[in-house]
């Protein structure tokens, strides 16, 4: 996306600035588990607690992946097409991209990396194509297409 106008780049940026800090979240996670299954004798010693600590895992690793099957098959459904569907794939994209703690002690995440550039322009509904306002039912149906395969 590097020749798209400037409020493009900065959602796309953000866009994989989120990816990665769920990559990142996740992979700890994982290794955490991976650390606490490895040590068998502290895991039975004290098995009810690691037992709720292990589920806790879990949960945080399923919540922290929910959504990205579908993003990753809309973004795979209009990466070989032309730069209009690419930029309107990436502006649903941003509105569904599931919330993701980003760690503020990262130098990457400053006011820069955020879309704030936005803020000037034109704020368009969800389901409404951003030329003429109207209902996009071509973009619905680009969605529901993505969704039945993710399924």
């Amino acid at each position: 996306m590097a020749d798209a106008a400037p409020e493009h780049a900065a959602v796309s940026r953000y866009c994989a600035l989120i990816a990665e800090e769920t990559y990142l979240s996740c992979k700890q996670g994982l290794q955490r588990f991976d650390a606490k299954l490895r040590n068998m004798e502290d895991l039975l010693r004290d098995f009810d607690a690691e037992r709720v600590a292990l589920a806790r895992s879990i949960d945080g690793l399923s919540w922290l992946l929910d959504g990205w099957n579908f993003i990753s098959q809309w973004w795979s459904s209009v990466r070989e097409s032309p730069r209009y569907d690419q930029i309107t794939a990436l502006t649903g994209i941003f509105r569904v991209l599931p919330p993701v703690p980003v760690r503020q002690t990262d130098e990457r995440v400053s006011e820069d990396s955020q879309p704030a550039d936005l803020s000037r322009s034109k704020w368009v509904r969800l389901f409404e194509s951003w030329r003429t306002g109207d209902f996009d039912g071509d973009l619905i149906a680009r969605i529901e297409a993505v969704k039945a395969k993710a399924a």
